[in-house]
């Protein structure tokens, strides 16, 4: 699971091998969900990112083999 460019600024790239995203979720660094959406089992995935404040998230990718997640920096 691959989350670029990181930091981010407006827009934020969800990569997996081999498998497929069918959602993902960004959480800020107090476990709130600030964004996330259903997907349609994509490769990759290509979200805005301009309305999140500057800091630290994680965000994580629901994939058929279970949730991946990154740390994440909004620059």
């Amino acid at each position: 699971f691959i989350a670029y460019p990181n930091p981010a600024k407006n827009e934020l790239s969800l990569h997996v091998n081999a498998t497929t995203i069918s959602s993902y979720e960004i959480l800020d660094m107090q476990g709130r969900s600030v964004l996330k959406a259903d997907v349609s089992n994509l490769t990759l995935v290509k979200l805005n990112t301009s309305a999140l404040k500057s800091g630290a998230y994680i965000v994580k990718a629901v994939t058929p083999y279970g949730v991946a997640q990154k740390s994440l920096v909004i620059e």
